[in-house]
């Protein structure tokens, strides 16, 4: 991601924050590709996760827990 000193800059306002300046934000991160980048690392970590999951003995459980976690990196939020 690209760094925008002024996404810190923004944040540090915390609570503070304006709707607009939370838009700015937001904007801002999808701009830098924070976004694109979050979902990387996501895909990552679900991979290992999985290849983990992979190894439990096969039984219901494991299925299950192998559909949650795919399911959650698929999700629409």
């Amino acid at each position: 991601m690209n760094q925008d000193p002024q996404i810190k800059v923004l944040l540090q306002k915390q609570t503070a924050m304006t709707d607009a300046e939370t838009a700015e934000v937001v904007a801002r991160v999808h701009a830098a590709g924070g976004v694109d980048q979050a979902r990387d690392m996501a895909a990552e970590y679900t991979n290992k996760a999985l290849k983990a999951i992979d190894k439990l003995p096969d039984m219901p459980a494991r299925q299950t827990l192998h559909q949650l976690t795919a399911a959650l990196l698929n999700r629409n939020v």
